[in-house]
C-alpha cells in the first residue's frame, strides 16, 4: 500500500516508521510552514511553461493566484500561520491555516525551470520549514 501523509514531517516520524516496518510505502507532499507568530502577506512566484512569471499571493484580506484575485468575504481572523501548497504536474492547492482558505488552480509550469521562490511583502516574515517530497508514481 502506498500511503500519503499530509501532515508536518516532523509531526510524522513515529507513523513513517511504523507504516514502513508493515512493509508500506511512504510519501509526504510538499508542506511551506510559516513561523506561529504569522505574517502578513506569504508569496510564491514560479515559471509557466511558457517562461512567464507565475505569482501567488496570500494576505488575509485577498488571495491571488495567477491573474486571478478573490477578496475574502470574512478576512482570516488571524495572521498567516499555516500554508500548505501541493504541486502536481498541472495542479496547485492552497490550503491556508488548516483550510480556512482554499484555493486550486491549473497551471502549466516549466518543466525545465522547476525553481520557485517565496517572498512576502511585510517586514517581518520567517520561513520555519520546508519539506519538499518528490512522488514517484
Amino acid at each position: 500500500m502506498h500511503i500519503l501523509l499530509t501532515r508536518p514531517l516532523e509531526d510524522s516520524y513515529e507513523l513513517i516508521l511504523k507504516f514502513k516496518k508493515l512493509g508500506h510505502k511512504i510519501s509526504h507532499l510538499p508542506l511551506i510552514k510559516i513561523e506561529k507568530k504569522g505574517t502578513e502577506h506569504i508569496g510564491i512566484r514560479l515559471l509557466e511553461e511558457t517562461g512567464e512569471p507565475f505569482e501567488i499571493n496570500i494576505s488575509p484580506e485577498i488571495i491571488s493566484v495567477g491573474k486571478e484575485k478573490t477578496n475574502l468575504d470574512k478576512a482570516l481572523d488571524e495572521k498567516i500561520n499555516l500554508v500548505h501548497l501541493f504541486f502536481d504536474n498541472t495542479i496547485i492547492e492552497i490550503f491556508v491555516n488548516e483550510g480556512l482558505v482554499c484555493a486550486t488552480k491549473v497551471i502549466y509550469p516549466n518543466k525545465k525551470n522547476l525553481n520557485f521562490e517565496i517572498f512576502s511583502i511585510s517586514e517581518k516574515t520567517v520561513v520555519e520549514s520546508i519539506d519538499i517530497w518528490d512522488l514517484n508514481n
